[in-house]
């Protein structure tokens, strides 16, 4: 008897609560079907206009991906192989061209950062082999060897014509993240390009940012007890690229926690005197730089790093590259390497602390030398030079760029922005 009361009155009114505006919901919408499919219409296309409007190339969530995209390359600063760099007179692997005939290359829409230089009648006139003319009018494109397509803001709808034995090159010095490539998925420049020549490591030609040749100088010249003692600040970054697809603005907060972290530009509290002077300051008052990329990309590695390595100071580097294959070890800290902000930050003040441990990373990047940017055109025109020029064919350049060669990093705490930014990557 009670259960039979309890039901009517307890269970039975709340089922019936509970289902009837549910029933009158189910029946309104029934009823209003239309403009249901109304709705469902405007939501994807809302979200279609997001996703175009904030269009990322394909990225991989996982780093284990990105690192064995490829097979493992020999750190190329140990390499036997000829390589066609250099930043001109040091260049002793340059092989000299068999004639003097003039080769033509045709840059086609120029990066903005390349214009006057390429514009300088002695554009080439440190490069070992200078039998190369450069044209940046398209109106030479049928008289030249080679024609360089900057990847960012081209091709035009369909190739230019194209004379018998051309060489296509596809260039950019910025990561899949920074260019605007929709242009280059058209089916019409699919088997199109011959050579690459990009910061990637597997490029027909190597496009770094930097460069690196082990040092002549002695160990006598310098006095790490004197550099030593005039730094009294731990931790500094120059930065001006506030926000990031990588949250790399996050991960030195998140660091900021648990040491200082003295932040100049525009992202920081910090002003001072811009170019090589800060960077004189810093390097004299602080023991650890932040090198972090704003992409987090295969190989990509920008002057954030090179610059600091010619620098008495420790770089701190984040980003998707195998930095091995790139820099000597021992001459950096991989955040890679700690499973969070924190634990580096236990290491760097670990270092602060042992004056030898921290001096072995000055003394290992005192044993290398690092250049600028590797001069592009030296590299071309000696390699055009060669006797045997292969013609081969990248079957899909943008999917080579692009596909499966970045990542977002989970190495950080997002807020619901940056979460509901990811979540429409």
């Amino acid at each position: 008897m009670f259960l039979r009361i309890f039901w009517e009155h307890k269970i039975r009114n709340c089922l019936y609560n509970f289902f009837t505006p549910m029933a009158g919901i189910y029946l309104n919408a029934v009823k209003k079907k239309k403009n249901i499919v109304v709705i469902l219409i405007c939501i994807i296309l809302i979200y279609t206009l997001l996703k175009i409007a904030y269009f990322i190339p394909p990225y991989e969530t996982e780093r284990i991906r990105v690192i064995n995209y490829r097979k493992p390359i020999k750190p190329w600063y140990l390499s036997d192989k000829k390589q066609f760099i250099m930043t001109a007179e040091d260049d002793e692997t340059v092989v000299q061209p068999t004639s003097n005939i003039t080769k033509h290359i045709l840059w086609r829409n120029i990066a903005s950062y390349d214009i006057d230089a390429f514009k300088s009648p002695d554009v080439l006139k440190k490069c070992k082999v200078k039998a190369c003319k450069i044209h940046i009018d398209p109106i030479y494109q049928t008289i030249c060897d080679a024609v360089v397509f900057y990847a960012n803001g081209y091709p035009d709808e369909s190739p230019p014509f194209r004379p018998l034995n051309q060489i296509w090159i596809f260039n950019t010095m910025e990561s899949p993240y920074n260019n605007d490539l929709n242009a280059w998925t058209r089916h019409h420049w699919k088997n199109q390009i011959n050579w690459t020549m990009t910061y990637r490591l597997d490029s027909d030609i190597n496009l770094h940012y930097g460069n690196v040749r082990k040092a002549s100088v002695p160990e006598s010249v310098f006095s790490f007890e004197n550099i030593l003692l005039k730094k009294t600040k731990l931790v500094a970054w120059v930065v001006s690229h506030c926000n990031t697809p990588v949250f790399r603005e996050n991960y030195a907060e998140e660091l900021s926690k648990y040491i200082p972290v003295d932040i100049y530009g525009s992202c920081g509290d910090f002003n001072a005197t811009k170019g090589d002077t800060l960077f004189k300051q810093i390097e004299n008052e602080y023991k650890f730089y932040l090198s972090f990329e704003n992409s987090h990309c295969l190989d990509y590695v920008t002057e954030k790093f090179f610059n600091i390595q010619g620098r008495n100071i420790v770089a701190v580097v984040r980003g998707a590259a195998n930095y091995t294959e790139i820099y000597p070890p021992d001459t950096f800290i991989d955040v890679n390497n700690f499973k969070s902000p924190k634990e580096l930050a236990d290491f760097l003040l670990y270092l602060d602390k042992n004056n030898e441990a921290y001096s072995h990373y000055l003394y290992r990047k005192a044993q290398f030398k690092s250049l600028q940017k590797v001069q592009t055109l030296c590299q071309l025109c000696a390699i055009l030079h060669q006797p045997l020029v292969k013609q081969n064919y990248h079957p899909d350049v943008y999917d080579w760029f692009t596909r499966g060669t970045c990542y977002l990093p989970s190495d950080v705490q997002l807020n619901f922005y940056q979460k509901l930014k990811r979540l429409f990557r």
